[in-house]
Parts: C-alpha cells; sequence; structure tokens
C-alpha cells in the first residue's frame, strides 16, 4: 500500500495604505501559482491472494490580495488593483493486485483547491489621466491558454484559474484455473471552493481629461 499526502497553504498580499501620491502612474499587484503533481504506483502479487492499494491526498489553500485604502492618489498614467492566482492539481493513480485465487487493487483520491482572490479599494479617492501603456489583465483564452489584455485608467480586477485532473487506473487479477475473485475499486473526490471578487466602497474614482499642474 502507498499514502500520499501533498499540501500547500500561502498568502500573498500587496497594499498600499494612507498617503498622498501624485505620481506618474501606480500599480498594486499581487500574484501567486501554485501546483502539485503527484504519482502513485501500488502493486501486490502473491501465490494465493494479492491485495494492493494506494491512496492520496492532495490540498491547495491559496488566499492573493492586493488593496489600496485610505490614500489619495493622482496619476497622468494609470491606476491599478489587481490581483491573479492561478492553482494547478495532477494526481496519477495505479493500482494492481494479482493472486491466484483472489486478485485486488483499490485507488483513493481526495483534491482540494480552496482560498480567495480579492482586489480592493475602500476610502480612497483616486484621479488618473490614463495616458500610459495600460494595466495588464490575464485573459484566459480557449485555444492559446493565458493571453494579456490592457485596460487604461482605473482598473480594479480579481483573475483566479483552477486546474484539477486526476486519473486513477485499478486492476484485480486472479489466475486460478478454479474458483477465482478479481476486483477492482476506484475511487476520486475532488472540492472546489473560493471566491475571487474585486470591490470599491466608500470610494471616489475619476478620469481627468488632462494632467493637473504638479504632474506636467
Amino acid at each position: 500500500a502507498g499514502i500520499t499526502v501533498n499540501k500547500i497553504a500561502s498568502d500573498t498580499n500587496a497594499s498600499v495604505a494612507g498617503g498622498t501620491y501624485d505620481v506618474k502612474g501606480l500599480q498594486v499587484n499581487s500574484s501567486s501559482a501554485e501546483s502539485i503533481t503527484a504519482i502513485g504506483v501500488g502493486v501486490s502479487a502473491a501465490e494465493m491472494a494479492g491485495l494492493a492499494g494506494n491512496m492520496a491526498i492532495n490540498r491547495i489553500g491559496n488566499d492573493t490580495s492586493a488593496s489600496l485604502d485610505d490614500a489619495t492618489v493622482t496619476a497622468v498614467q494609470d491606476i491599478g488593483v489587481v490581483s491573479t492566482s492561478s492553482d494547478t492539481i495532477k494526481n496519477y493513480a495505479g493500482t494492481l493486485g494479482a493472486g491466484g485465487k483472489l486478485g485486488a487493487g483499490m485507488s483513493v483520491s481526495y483534491n482540494e483547491l480552496t482560498g480567495s482572490t480579492t482586489s480592493s479599494v475602500a476610502r480612497a479617492t483616486l484621479n488618473a489621466v490614463g495616458n500610459g501603456d495600460g494595466i495588464s489583465l490575464p485573459v484566459l483564452a480557449q485555444d492559446t491558454g493565458t493571453e494579456q489584455d490592457k485596460k487604461h485608467g482605473i482598473v480594479v480586477a480579481a483573475e483566479a484559474a483552477h486546474d484539477l485532473d486526476s486519473k486513477a487506473v485499478t486492476a484485480g487479477i486472479a489466475a486460478s484455473g478454479d474458483m477465482a475473485i478479481a476486483s477492482g475499486t476506484t475511487v476520486t473526490v475532488n472540492k472546489l471552493k473560493g471566491e475571487t471578487k474585486a470591490s470599491v466602497t466608500a470610494s471616489s474614482l475619476r478620469l481627468l481629461s488632462t494632467a493637473p499642474p504638479c504632474l506636467r
């Protein structure tokens, strides 16, 4: 029998709190990427009875946040508050039990992806002209994977991607010419739970037509 346990717990944060800023541009970016790849194989062979088992537990709990609070920001270019996360679990399991009278194999896997991805602006005054190169945002394209999109002005965004791939193969072989029993059992449980949220509360956001004198 084989038992594998993999666990990742992480907290990634970027923040600006308080102050007055006259700047060319401002980006508050928080980004994280966590992955687990697990491969488990169980094999048992015996003259009379062969019993084999394999268990895998894979868990990722990932919190990613970007925040801008209690600040006044004036920018010639762009202001961005962006959080992105990408979590991946790949689990591959195989079990073979072979015996003369009894052959049994069993594979059990539990895969869990949880966590939050949040971007927030609270009690802030933000002014931007939007003349910069733009704020990069990831866009999941069906054919080409992740691409980058550009937004101008004031951008508050959160983006999360979760990928869970679990495959299990189980077999039991009984080779007796008389009465024999063979069985193979596979149990897989996948759990996805989390929050992706972008918010603006008690704040003033304004796009300017020209830069203020202090930034010219």
